[in-house]
């Protein structure tokens, strides 16, 4: 019995190791399995071992803070609405700032021009007919500041009105933003500017 049970077991090997042939006489074998090598599965990262201390733990807490902190500096600054200002989230505010840091703005330069004459005027000795002159220059630069202002203020409305009409109950605060932040010097302004001088917003 013990020689007929291995003569079965031989033949069923046999047969299943043979390979099939077509008329021609051609195998028609396939290999087996996918024929490729299977790519390695990635594997998540394991999580970090507890902390073996309470010092370990509080460097690890600081380390945390630490990098979200970054985080959120870095999303306020790229006007990110996660980390921003109440102030500077939505699309309507985006827009503001585009279209103000797409133009030259006189209140960018309002403030430097206002410390020069601050400290032309207190040069002692100085003559009558130049103070004068300074203060005449000091109305004309408030004037050409107002102005500015006031077509700045258009051209937001005018955007608003295009791309957000439903906003357009609420312009005076939108303009008024887009004022505050064109008195403030570009590299400065924060969030920082996504457009170029001159770009079509």
């Amino acid at each position: 019995m013990g020689l007929l049970r291995r003569k079965n077991t031989s033949d069923n090997l046999a047969t299943s190791e043979s390979v099939a042939t077509d008329a021609g006489g051609t195998s028609t074998a396939k290999p087996a399995g996918k024929g490729r090598p299977t790519p390695k599965r990635q594997r998540a990262a394991p999580p970090p071992p507890p902390p073996m201390s309470r010092k370990e733990a509080y460097a690890r807490l600081r380390e945390k803070s630490k990098e979200e902190r970054v985080e959120t500096r870095a999303g306020i600054r790229e006007g990110d609405d996660r980390y921003a200002l109440a102030r500077d989230r939505g699309p309507v505010r985006r827009l503001v700032r585009d279209v103000v840091d797409a133009r030259r703005n006189a209140g960018s330069y309002f403030f430097g021009a206002a410390l020069l004459i601050v400290i032309v005027t207190s040069i002692p000795g100085l003559p009558p007919g130049i103070a004068f002159a300074v203060s005449y220059l000091w109305l004309a630069l408030i004037g050409v500041l107002f102005f500015d202002s006031f077509l700045l203020s258009r051209v937001i409305g005018r955007a608003i009105g295009d791309r957000f009409p439903e906003e357009t109950g609420s312009l005076r605060g939108h303009k008024f933003y887009g004022i505050m932040r064109a008195a403030t010097f570009r590299r400065l302004r924060n969030p920082r500017p996504r457009v170029k001088l001159g770009d079509t917003v």
